[in-house]
């Protein structure tokens, strides 16, 4: 039975158990491309972590359907257990690994790919590979372009800056009169999933009311193409791999870093050109087969107006990011993988996100509750 079969076999999501994707990384990219795929779901009975499928499904009684985008192979479950019945879509394999590539081309894994296929490959290097060993795939582009927008959202006059190197922030800054926000993709990968994804709620708010993003991050600037922001990538080569960009890159406004200077000369930050449209027919081929596998009517868009009423009330920092604030301000350490990184990237990462008055508020409200 292919995933579009199994898709079909109720309506409504009756009688299914639906997983979501979750993840322990240090990006919330991840957990964004888990929000476009939550739009399909009537609910979500299990959050499945990326990375333990296998340890995740053996809690499970029965079958349990979810849409499997994203970045595949960081942990070692491949191929999923055989008590999930997957949609694969938007699928991306770093098929530069001789690991990767093994696993890929495994009975086993060979298997699952011709059982739940076709497979929607997320970028046409992943695309090339599948096809090239004789798995059955398209290109679907990445779930985040059919991101819909939030009504309650206002379109706001700031700039968005994400991950840009501070020369691009400054230049960025001498070429407007609007404020720039700094934002960045990295947080602290011991949150738990329900602040995890409240963050990623977070970030889309910023996506879909700043006046336009400016960003190195595939996961921002698909987001904001998505919800109608003008955005502008920027290929940074900390950020940029062309073979994970290949197909995505080619929807958007794009420049190498290099050239950013003269880019905002045509993507002027204060006027900024609107985005291309060539993603369209990619984002209604991918709604109606997301919609077509959870056997849903429409799209539910992430509700986000609650997580940011304004900039200046701290008890949504203080909701998201209390555990962040409190260590960058306690001189602790935070954890990724087995490295550990000084509260000073942490608390820098912070003030990007929002200025440093109502930063010191938030904190010194977390050390009293603390205190209390």
């Amino acid at each position: 039975m292919t995933g579009d079969d199994e898709g079909r076999r109720t309506a409504h999501g009756a009688g299914r158990a639906f997983g979501l994707l979750s993840y322990r990384t240090a990006n919330i990219g991840d957990e964004i491309q888990s929000l476009a795929a939550r739009q399909f779901l009537p609910r979500v009975d299990h959050h499945l972590d990326r990375d333990a499928l296998t340890e995740e499904l053996g809690k499970v009684p029965g079958t349990v359907d979810a849409i499997l985008n994203g970045w595949w192979m960081w942990g070692t479950a491949w191929p999923p257990p055989p008590n999930l019945a997957p949609l694969l879509v938007s699928m991306y394999f770093e098929v530069s690994d001789d690991a990767v590539r093994e696993r890929i081309e495994s009975p086993e894994s060979r298997e699952f790919l011709a059982r739940f296929g076709p497979v929607g490959a997320r970028d046409h290097s992943t695309r090339e590979y599948l096809q090239s060993i004789g798995v059955d795939a398209y290109f679907s582009g990445c779930l985040t372009l059919t991101l819909q927008r939030d009504p309650q959202v206002p379109r706001q006059d700031f700039v968005l800056a994400v991950d840009l190197a501070p020369d691009q922030v400054g230049e960025l800054r001498r070429r407007t009169t609007r404020p720039v926000i700094e934002l960045s993709v990295a947080h602290d990968p011991d949150m738990t999933v329900d602040r995890r994804f409240a963050l990623a709620e977070l970030f889309l708010y910023f996506y879909q009311s700043a006046s336009s993003v400016v960003t190195s991050r595939l996961h921002s600037v698909l987001p904001s193409l998505a919800l109608g922001t003008p955005a502008l990538l920027v290929t940074n080569g900390g950020t940029y791999q062309r073979h994970r960009f290949r197909g995505l890159e080619e929807l958007v406004h794009s420049v190498a870093a290099k050239d950013f200077g003269d880019a905002l000369t045509w993507f002027s930050p204060d006027d900024p050109v609107a985005n291309p449209d060539e993603h369209l027919k990619l984002r209604r081929d991918l709604i109606e087969r997301c919609l077509r596998f959870s056997g849903q009517d429409e799209v539910r868009a992430p509700l986000v107006s609650g997580r940011l009423p304004g900039l200046s009330d701290p008890t949504v920092l203080l909701d998201l990011l209390s555990d962040q604030l409190s260590k960058a301000h306690e001189g602790y350490v935070y954890r990724v993988g087995q490295e550990t990184h000084p509260w000073t990237l942490l608390g820098r990462t912070a003030r990007r996100i929002v200025p440093d008055g109502i930063l010191h508020r938030a904190a010194a409200a977390v050390r009293r509750a603390g205190r209390n």
